[in-house]
């Protein structure tokens, strides 16, 4: 609860302004980790049921044939691949970065072995992904990767048939820009928000949880990289990272 400021122009006034800024902000803070713990817990909670209940459908059956415990086994997995990723997430947030442990590597072969991790996803969509230039990197390298991987990922996810992905190397800055579907002014506004999805509906179908973005500007924060997205509806994406 905020004090009512005094009318008077006096350094109390000023005080009194400051202190209900101060407590605006702390107010936000608080409802930002009740919202971002309430999410966390209704995406662990859903693969969760998912298991239980078929479990239980399993349990109804006093001797389930073979290929009904096959295709439970099946969903269990897939189920439990998804919690350890969500968790992964979760945890990658808040882990600490030492940079003891940077080293210095080529920013080509890191994408070429990303392109190479999501072939299957780029034939299925046709999609050409090209390539120009190099640069070299000092930074904490699985990190790196994994955001990388997130921003050519949803390049490719994101991606309308027979589209394009192409990657710009140089000194000091990474582009990634893609001919995809897109995003409007107000998702691009929320876009590093944890458990922020433009279209939920879309991104459980193709297997999103909504932590990548934040994930990735995450780890950029910790490398001090900016990172400057821009968007257009139907039109694509473009990824600037500058080092």
């Amino acid at each position: 609860m905020q004090i009512e400021t005094p009318k008077s122009n006096d350094e109390i006034s000023r005080l009194t302004r400051s202190f209900n800024n101060m407590l605006g902000k702390l107010n936000r803070s608080f409802e930002n980790q009740r919202l971002f713990a309430q999410n966390a817990a209704h995406e662990l909670k859903t693969p969760l049921a998912s298991i239980m209940a078929n479990i239980e459908v399993l349990q109804l059956d006093g001797e389930p044939p073979a290929d009904e415990y096959k295709e439970v086994i099946d969903i269990v997995k897939s189920d439990t691949h998804q919690l350890i990723e969500l968790v992964e997430g979760l945890l990658s947030i808040n882990n600490m970065i030492d940079e003891a442990i940077w080293q210095s590597f080529g920013g080509k072969d890191i994408f070429q072995k990303i392109i190479n991790e999501l072939k299957d996803d780029i034939e299925q969509k046709r999609i050409r992904v090209a390539i120009t230039g190099d640069c070299r990197i000092k930074s904490d390298k699985p990190l790196l990767e994994r955001a990388f991987l997130n921003l050519v990922l949803n390049a490719v996810r994101y991606n309308v048939d027979k589209g394009t992905v192409n990657i710009s190397l140089s000194e000091g800055s990474i582009i990634i820009e893609d001919s995809g579907i897109g995003m409007s002014d107000e998702n691009l506004g929320h876009i590093f928000e944890p458990f922020h999805c433009a279209d939920k509906s879309r991104s459980k179908k193709l297997g999103g949880h909504g932590l990548g973005m934040s994930i990735v500007k995450n780890i950029f924060d910790k490398h001090n990289m900016e990172v400057i997205i821009s968007s257009k509806l139907g039109e694509g994406t473009k990824i600037i990272i500058n080092y």
